[in-house]
């Protein structure tokens, strides 16, 4: 039996219990005993997250009339099967400890949770039992509300809880040239999608329009308190043209912030999750009005991510250039001013590009924790969505048993309390994707 090192360390060594034959509430129940120190809504969250749900017709009749924070995929889909009902479907739940998730429709053969309706409250099932009352975050005060161009407002800006984001362009060209996209990504694939269900696409975002989308969210007092940049990549003329986009629009941002609470010296700290830059780069990110950064690795190891990754290699220098472009943002913007990560799960793509054993997937992903929480990095990281449109959803595979979950939750907060007590923060912590932000306020 191989021995994992860092596992052993953590004391999460021990062999995983087989649970092909277990039905899902024997797996969960069998989880939360042989990891009773993991909050039981965490656990909760990584196995909504994992199955995904699906909502009864009368639930979803309910959910028309409300005024609830609803999926408009500026970004990615997420869901396990395409959505085309035109209907009002949930961005997230949230359950009754603030435990904050999203919504992720999945086909029968996911063996979903269900949301119904008991005695007039809303309530997450599985295999017909109550698990846990839900809530609906509600919907923004700009949303339906439209730009002078006539966009709509949530086409123009997403949110989380008290966070808000833009997608600069719904597309990347690493998949325009040589297939090269990472293999568990849809976000071309979607904004196809949406136009061909006739929803309203713009891939790449006008500063007016993100200027006033920005000015209206911030008249709702006290809930957008932080922000994020993130989506497709444009590696020509080294990055340069992409950063000059984003800082175009960032200062469109810090405008609508300075003008909606009318203090000039007003500053929404705004994240660019981005790829990794030269120090100089960074340098002019900075001064153009980001205040930190996040370069997401989503999956540790050279062999893996050159797999996993193909584009970002090839324009970064392959995952050593990768990394060292990497450190140099916390060089730039300070330790607990960088986030990065992975995407938990990938760790058990079919081999070439993921591990055969769990304990092994586990490990590889904690060691790169590890490195990163002793530079200085904040943890940041997506669960596992297997999407159409992704060559993962092409080639059949099946996400990781529960107990994958629970010791890569587990076993990252270990580390990030022994090794990086002094970055701990609270950016980009309204994800509703992950659990890395309930493990820090939970654990």
């Amino acid at each position: 039996m191989a021995e994992y090192k860092l596992l052993k360390e953590l004391g999460l060594d021990q062999p995983p219990t087989p649970a092909d034959e277990m039905g899902v509430v024997e797996e969960f129940e069998m989880v939360r005993e042989k990891y009773p120190q993991i909050p039981r809504t965490i656990l909760l969250k990584e196995d909504v997250l994992r199955r995904g749900v699906t909502f009864t017709t009368a639930a979803i009749k309910e959910i028309q009339d409300l005024p609830v924070s609803y999926h408009v995929y500026i970004l990615f889909q997420w869901h396990k099967m395409d959505e085309t009902s035109g209907q009002k479907i949930p961005e997230s739940i949230i359950f009754r400890d603030g435990t904050y998730t999203s919504v992720l429709l999945s086909p029968p053969e996911m063996d979903p949770y269900t949301i119904d309706v008991k005695d007039g409250e809303f309530w997450l099932f599985s295999e017909g039992e109550p698990i846990e009352e839900v809530f609906f975050d509600p919907a923004p005060r700009y949303f339906g509300k439209r730009t002078s161009k006539g966009r709509l407002m949530e086409e123009v800006l997403g949110h989380g809880r008290r966070l808000l984001y833009v997608i600069p362009v719904q597309h990347c060209y690493y998949w325009d040239k040589g297939d090269r996209g990472c293999k568990f990504c849809d976000m071309n694939y979607i904004a196809k999608h949406q136009l061909k269900i006739g929803r309203s696409v713009k891939l790449r975002k006008d500063p007016e329009d993100v200027y006033e989308a920005v000015y209206e969210a911030l008249q709702e007092k006290g809930r957008h308190q932080e922000m994020f940049f993130t989506g497709g990549t444009n590696p020509r003329n080294d990055f340069q043209n992409e950063i000059d986009f984003n800082i175009e629009l960032v200062q469109a941002v810090l405008k609508a912030t300075r003008d909606a609470t009318g203090d000039p010296n007003h500053h929404l700290p705004v994240f660019w999750v981005g790829p990794p830059l030269s120090k100089e780069q960074y340098k002019m990110v900075k001064e153009g009005g980001f205040t930190g950064y996040g370069c997401y690795f989503e999956i540790w190891g050279k062999e893996k991510f050159e797999l996993v990754c193909p584009g970002k290699a090839k324009y970064c220098g392959g995952f050593d250039g990768f990394l060292e472009r990497s450190l140099d943002a916390v060089e730039v913007f300070g330790r607990g001013n960088v986030c990065a990560g992975f995407v938990p799960g990938i760790e058990m793509a079919p081999p070439p590009y993921g591990f055969s054993e769990l304990n092994e997937g586990v490990e590889s992903a904690l060691k790169g924790y590890k490195f990163l929480f002793q530079k200085g990095f904040v943890p940041s990281g997506t669960n596992w969505s297997i999407s159409p449109g992704s060559y993962y959803y092409k080639i059949g595979a099946t996400p990781p048993p529960l107990e994958f979950f629970a010791k890569y939750g587990l076993g990252r907060e270990l580390l990030l309390e022994e090794y990086g007590k002094d970055i701990c923060s609270d950016i980009l912590s309204n994800q509703c994707y992950a659990t890395y932000p309930e493990y820090q306020r939970l654990f």
